[in-house]
């Protein structure tokens, strides 16, 4: 498994554990990825959570909103919004009918975006835990790639 893997699920864990409990959630200075490993583990870490009322915010990714939208759809994952623009994902915060659950993970910084800042924030370190449990369990994996 890469290190770009590892870190997919690591966030999809993170992620998916948020979704679970109704939270927004937001990292900003996360680190590069596999989208589609973070996709694919998403879906499997979910546990049928519902996704459809996930606005899901990739920054930094190198991805255009329609590229994500179509891994998206090759990994039979529907969510309610995408974007790639944070400043859109600021403004998702203040419709919260129409966004109920906000997820954004951003590579790099954005000092200019403080309204995120109210949401949930990420832990690199709480994420790294997390990923170390789910490495301890047993060979039961989400990604396609077995350690």
């Amino acid at each position: 498994m890469t290190r770009d893997a590892y870190i997919a699920q690591a966030a999809a864990l993170q992620v998916a554990s948020a979704i679970r409990n109704g939270s927004h959630f937001f990292c900003e200075q996360f680190p590069t990825m596999d989208v589609n490993g973070f996709l694919t583990a998403l879906r499997d870490a979910s546990n049928g959570a519902e996704l459809a009322s996930v606005s899901l915010a990739l920054v930094g990714y190198q991805l255009s909103e329609n590229e994500i939208d179509d891994r998206l759809s090759a990994e039979g994952i529907a969510v309610g919004h995408v974007t790639t623009d944070l400043h859109l994902a600021a403004k998702w915060r203040s419709e919260p009918d129409v966004h109920s659950t906000v997820v954004v993970l951003a590579s790099g910084r954005y000092p200019g975006v403080s309204t995120l800042a109210h949401f949930p924030q990420g832990d690199i370190r709480a994420i790294a835990r997390r990923l170390l449990r789910w490495a301890q369990r047993p060979r039961r994996r989400t990604l396609a790639h077995p350690l």
